[in-house]
């Protein structure tokens, strides 16, 4: 899995969608600056913040989904035609996953309205308290699964969809488990550690 990945990155890197802000540096950076402004801490302070992210993602995924695709037109000047495609995409920054926004906000705006939620949710934090971990496994487990190096298996969506709420559920437990006898996830420790450059107690 490492060698293929180091083996398209490269390539990856040099794409011009590689350098969007809907990729993996933009949206730690989005994290942080959600944290600064508190809106994980006092949810309840910036509901109007929050609901407008959640009407943004809501919006993205629409028009991703429903918005008509440019045709081109034949014989038009490259550059022209490249300009008007990327602008009828919204330069790559209107995407579907920005619906993120939206899962995160229905769960802010619960705890804010009821702190009982953080209980209700608990399943959701044990993964969450060991999101590097949880990446990372994941990421081996589907490259693993679905690449042409590996497996290379094809599934339909309902499978698919099934097989997904099985490695979620995995990963819960896991995650529940570790976490009863470490502070933190394994990778999770080991950044830490490198972080600081000492043992972190675990």
């Amino acid at each position: 899995v490492v060698a293929a990945r180091l083996q398209k990155m490269p390539w990856f890197y040099t794409q011009w969608y590689s350098f969007l802000p809907a990729n993996t540096l933009t949206l730690f950076l989005l994290g942080v600056l959600g944290l600064r402004l508190g809106l994980f801490d006092e949810p309840g302070r910036h509901t109007r913040l929050i609901v407008g992210l959640m009407a943004f993602g809501i919006a993205s995924l629409a028009f991703e989904t429903w918005a008509p695709r440019r045709a081109p037109v034949e014989g038009a000047p490259f550059l022209r035609e490249m300009f008007l495609s990327r602008l009828a995409s919204g330069f790559g920054l209107i995407r579907g996953m920005w619906l993120a926004f939206t899962y995160l906000g229905v769960v802010l705006l619960l705890v804010a309205r009821n702190p009982v939620w953080l209980k209700r949710l608990a399943a959701f934090g044990w993964p969450g308290r060991t999101a590097l971990t949880s990446y990372m496994s994941q990421i081996i487990i589907l490259d693993l699964t679905f690449s042409n190096y590996a497996l290379g298996l094809a599934v339909t969506p309902f499978v698919g969809a099934g097989a997904a709420v099985l490695l979620f559920l995995v990963n819960v437990a896991f995650s529940r488990w570790w976490l009863q006898r470490h502070s933190y996830g394994p990778l999770e420790w080991l950044w830490r550690s490198a972080t600081y450059a000492r043992w972190a107690e675990s």
